[in-house]
């Protein structure tokens, strides 16, 4: 749309009007000023469309949320109706202090015996700390009464069972980092302290990551050996990792509508990976050996996608039907 400035009213009767023959100045009326038009339609619909993109749309909002979601995963399980439920619930409810899971503090001398009071002194008040805990419901050590067959019999290495008030999966990770860290402050030069058991173990996880990266590593060597070229072992994986990654956001967000275990990301990369590198290679197999019984490499292909189908549905038993994918 072009504007153009509207002319002043001298300049209306100099354009427009003959010369004036009279000796006194006469005076002109200026014209009335237009209406100012409405505006267009189109700078309407301009409006609109840039309103429209300024307000973040569903799926704008939608990325937001699955970003902001995080995970919340389920830790806790039961299995009703069975011997090992029936009989974990006669125990909560008759020692509550001692239902839960049961872990162990180790701690062993360079030289002496556990029994010397140098060691007591250290490792019995941090005993008594971690039975004051939240959480803990009972601490078992070697220098209690009955406790003498937690020691070995050369005396330098000893234990005591920490017992906590909930399973595993139910005791709060700031907690089993309280007894870790209690427990590893009466260390000293000659004096080893160590923990283990499965809730101790939540503790000392590997970084995510590692497994799966060595997965790939090891299948990429896998890939370029069977297909011989760079590109051709580049494209299963990275169809691999797509869909690996799309699953676990799937999965994250799933978490927040049922219960979803902990451990199901880890299986799913596992599944994931394992399943679109494996069909890749049942393919590219069936396509040759197609080829080397004298098909065209058009048949050759469509068999191979045809009967590569069932094993990868089954990768822990590839040929153990009688399917003709396995023929």
């Amino acid at each position: 749309m072009i504007v153009t400035a509207s002319p002043s009213p001298q300049a209306v009767r100099t354009a427009t009007s003959p010369p004036c023959a009279c000796t006194t100045p006469c005076t002109i009326a200026s014209p009335s000023p237009l209406p100012a038009p409405p505006p267009a339609r189109k700078n309407r619909s301009k409006i609109r469309a840039a309103s429209s993109r300024a307000r973040p749309g569903p799926s704008s909002a939608t990325h937001s949320r699955g970003t902001a979601a995080g995970t919340d995963y389920a830790n806790e399980f039961s299995l009703p109706n069975t011997d090992s439920t029936r009989a974990y619930q006669l125990l909560e409810k008759a020692f509550p202090q001692a239902a839960g899971d049961t872990d162990t503090v180790v701690w062993k001398v360079d030289e002496g015996s556990v029994r010397d009071e140098s060691v007591r002194s250290r490792i019995e008040p941090k005993l008594a700390e971690i039975a004051k805990m939240a959480g803990v419901g009972a601490v078992a050590g070697p220098y209690a009464p009955g406790g003498a067959a937690q020691i070995s019999e050369n005396g330098r290495i000893a234990y005591a069972r920490v017992t906590f008030t909930e399973q595993a999966n139910g005791v709060p990770k700031d907690t089993i980092e309280n007894v870790v860290e209690t427990a590893r402050s009466a260390e000293r030069d000659g004096l080893q302290v160590e923990l283990g058991g499965q809730a101790i173990a939540k503790t000392q996880d590997p970084p995510a990551g590692i497994a799966e990266t060595v997965g790939i590593l090891a299948a990429a060597v896998v890939l370029f050996l069977a297909f011989g070229s760079f590109f051709a072992m580049l494209l299963p994986l990275v169809v691999a990792v797509a869909a690996l990654g799309t699953g676990l956001m799937t999965i994250a967000l799933l978490s927040h509508v049922t219960d979803v275990p902990e451990f199901a990301p880890l299986l799913g990369s596992l599944i994931g990976l394992g399943v679109g590198i494996d069909y890749a290679l049942f393919i590219v197999t069936r396509h040759r050996r197609g080829i080397l019984r004298g098909a065209r490499p058009e048949d050759a292909a469509a068999t191979a996608l045809n009967t590569s189908g069932a094993p990868s549905c089954s990768p822990a038993a590839p040929c153990a039907s009688r399917s003709p994918a396995c023929w």
